[in-house]
């Protein structure tokens, strides 16, 4: 949108920017109606209504690097007055915080259904990379253009690609992913220029020339003026959409919500019903709004509802307009799935279950004792080996985070499981491909993304043996679905998981608090702290190190 606004006519332009206005407008039309309320009474229990939101907006027209980025900063007073009692209170920031990614679906599909109701202007759905939403571009404005203007994402990029390739030369390994997000952080930082004003005028005529070998015919103006002229881009209605179809994006919305949390709100719901409706296009923001709200409705009414019902009825006084409780935020309803629960159970039933595969304690003490290249475990990182060796766990967990030498552990874990059971006892999995690598690299075996290894075995190209030992590093990162599914297949033939991580540490992108919850069943009172080394805690059913040391009091 914003390489067709930068290469239109000045009337064209213009209306490209009414057109974002209107959905600017229309999204805080949203927040007002449905999501900012202020809090009143003992410790704010009550949330109360507000008469709307003050709001500042300013327009840009350029990003740093003066690519065309047409965009309008909104600031927010948080300061509201309260409907009934005239009152100036505070903006309840919780409810605002939990909806901003529905209301930036929300905007992005409106401001494509204003462009398309203006100009009929026609979409595509493009693939945006690894680990990033497919996005609906304009049909007709080519990729080679996009690119030409997003000198910022180019910079962030190569710099990042400079810090990680810095990183491999003085750890001899890729980054993780988290130091890879802290990388980007940095690389945004350190390629943002300073700010250069140039006048609108001076800037068109400045992006109409960089286009212009891009164009067909080498003419941008012709290309905008062609696409806004002739497009073939039809809006419709909310009566246009049928039940059925309803249902189908309301089971698909459920299913990607579900595979990426645990829990859910309706805003987590809004928001990706959102992305599966963004190809449609409404004649307004009210008929989108109502096919959302169907959408919605439905992928509620298909989730397990965690959050109980009132205990005992609310007085009329405290009662919105809709009969629900003020004493309650609104949409504060928590939504899990069966499949969500099930899984979780799974987990919990298998990490409890002593049939899985183990090492007698003397094998465990002829490697533990043995140097590494130079390095032999220390009395802590022993003890975890011991821990998830002995076991006979179906389902266990080695914590630690970076610098706790969760490396050498499992090093030590692999030389003895692989000595006991042979080669290609041992597999190694991990949530990406920079993390698989690290892993491999770590215990000196093949590691794969558990992606890739489930899609394999799925088509019978690989399978799990009796006695492997299954290591998934990073499990935080790793969503309870598939810890689940690998799980259930390590149980069948007798083979045993480890999940590997930190608890402290950022979650999974898909279905996570797996590794948590274990964590918290199989050593109660475990407390993560931020900056002190740990490894597994002592386990009260397990031998430690120093009694494998001597005859008399080792297991046999």
């Amino acid at each position: 949108m914003s390489v067709l606004w930068a290469l239109a006519d000045a009337n064209t332009q213009a209306r490209i920017v009414e057109a974002h206005h209107a959905a600017v407008r229309e999204t805080l039309d949203l927040l007002e109606r449905q999501i900012a309320a202020t809090r009143r009474g003992a410790r704010g229990i009550e949330q109360a209504d507000v008469t709307g939101v003050a709001a500042a907006a300013y327009d840009h027209w350029d990003s740093r690097a003066n690519d065309p980025q047409l965009h309008t900063h909104v600031v927010v007073s948080n300061k509201v007055n309260t409907s009934d009692d005239g009152v100036w209170r505070t903006l309840g920031a919780r409810g605002l915080y939990g909806a901003a990614v529905a209301l930036s679906e929300h905007y992005d599909a409106v401001l494509r259904d204003r462009l398309t109701g203006t100009f009929a202007l026609a979409w595509e759905r493009r693939p945006r990379g690894r680990d990033r939403h497919p996005q609906w571009e304009i049909d007709g404005i080519s990729e080679d253009l996009i690119v030409e203007f997003s000198s910022r994402t180019s910079a962030i990029n190569s710099e990042t690609e400079r810090l990680k390739a810095a990183y491999v030369a003085t750890h001899g390994r890729q980054p993780p992913a988290r130091v890879v997000a802290r990388m980007r952080a940095q690389a945004t930082l350190a390629t943002r220029p300073a700010k250069q004003i140039h006048s609108l005028h001076d800037l068109t005529e400045w992006w109409r020339r960089r286009a212009e070998p891009l164009a067909p015919d080498a003419d941008p103006v012709g290309l905008a003026r062609d696409l806004t002229t002739a497009g073939t881009g039809q809006v419709y209605t909310a009566a246009h959409v049928p039940n059925e179809v309803i249902e189908q994006a309301a089971a698909q919305t459920l299913a990607v919500v579900s595979d990426k949390r645990a829990t859910w709100r309706r805003w987590n719901l809004w928001a990706e019903a959102s992305r599966q409706t963004m190809g449609w296009r409404f004649s307004s923001a009210a008929e989108r709004e109502q096919v959302i709200t169907r959408v919605v409705d439905a992928a509620e009414a298909h989730s397990v509802r965690l959050t109980p019902d009132e205990l005992a009825p609310t007085p009329a006084t405290l009662q919105r307009a809709d009969g629900s409780s003020r004493l309650r935020p609104q949409h504060h309803a928590i939504y899990s799935s069966e499949q969500v629960l099930a899984d979780e159970e799974r987990l919990l039933i298998l990490a409890g279950e002593r049939t899985g595969p183990l090492l007698p304690d003397r094998a465990v003490t002829a490697v533990v004792h043995r140097n590494d290249e130079g390095r032999r475990p220390s009395v802590e990182q022993a003890n975890a080996v011991q821990q998830v060796a002995t076991s006979g766990r179906v389902v266990d967990v080695l914590v630690g985070p970076a610098g706790a030498g969760k490396t050498t552990t499992l090093r030590a874990l692999v030389r003895a499981w692989t000595a006991r059971h042979g080669p290609g006892s041992v597999v190694g999995l991990a949530p990406s491909a920079t993390a698989a690598k690290v892993l491999a690299d770590d215990v000196g075996q093949p590691a794969e993304t558990t992606a890739k290894w489930l899609t394999e075995h799925r088509h019978g190209r690989t399978r799990l043996a009796r006695g492997q030992l299954v290591i998934v590093d990073e499990a935080t990162l790793t969503g309870t679905h598939t810890l689940a599914r690998l799980a259930a297949l390590a149980a069948d033939v007798g083979a045993k998981l480890l999940l590997t991580g930190d608890p402290a540490q950022l979650q999974a992108v898909d279905t996570g608090g797996a590794f948590a919850m274990l964590v918290g069943r199989l050593m109660p009172g475990f407390q993560p702290g931020p900056y002190m080394p740990y490894l597994n805690s002592p386990n009260p059913d397990s031998t430690p190190i120093e009694a494998l040391t001597n005859p008399t009091t080792a297991n046999p």
